[in-house]
């Protein structure tokens, strides 16, 4: 008797843990996935929208998150460098105006395709994007899918040709 609730516990987790899908990470969106629409106010009032129709590398960062802030800044002297049909969209989660100016300004980073989302963790692009400490970026096809995830420069310079 001890053996046949020893083998049903087994079958019960064997069951259980063959609905968890292996293939999906915790954290944040996949490549596959309709990247999520966003807005933020700016003078331009620019959103995802905005960019629908080409490829566009969405990059999620921070100036207190040193990894994110350096892989932004890579990404876009990478791409403003090889003169790419990619558009480049940084969205930053930085508290402080004066802090994202100055960080842009530092890491020469386009004011024009940057924005602030203010509000850091609790912003609504934040929980979209599933976002956490170490962000990411998305290349984000014509038709809003994501079809590639945290590019590095070199893996840029490939979607150029």
């Amino acid at each position: 008797m001890k053996n046949v609730q020893w083998v049903a516990v087994v079958v019960l987790i064997i069951t259980l843990t063959s609905f968890i899908s292996k293939d999906r990470p915790v954290t944040g969106l996949c490549v596959g996935d309709v990247a999520p629409d966003f807005d933020i106010k700016t003078t331009e009032n620019k959103n995802l929208k905005n960019y629908r129709g080409s490829l566009v590398l969405v990059s999620f960062w921070a100036s207190y998150d040193a990894q994110s802030r350096v892989a932004n800044a890579k990404l876009w002297q990478t791409n403003k460098h090889q003169k790419t049909p990619i558009q480049m969209l940084s969205v930053s989660f930085d508290s402080s105006r004066s802090v994202y100016n100055q960080t842009l300004r530092m890491d020469k980073v386009n004011h024009e395709e940057s924005m602030l989302a203010v509000q850091g963790s609790s912003n609504p692009i934040y929980k979209k994007y599933r976002l956490n400490r170490g962000f990411t970026n998305y290349l984000i096809n014509e038709k809003g899918v994501i079809v590639a995830k945290n590019l590095t420069p070199e893996e840029l310079k490939q979607w150029t040709k």
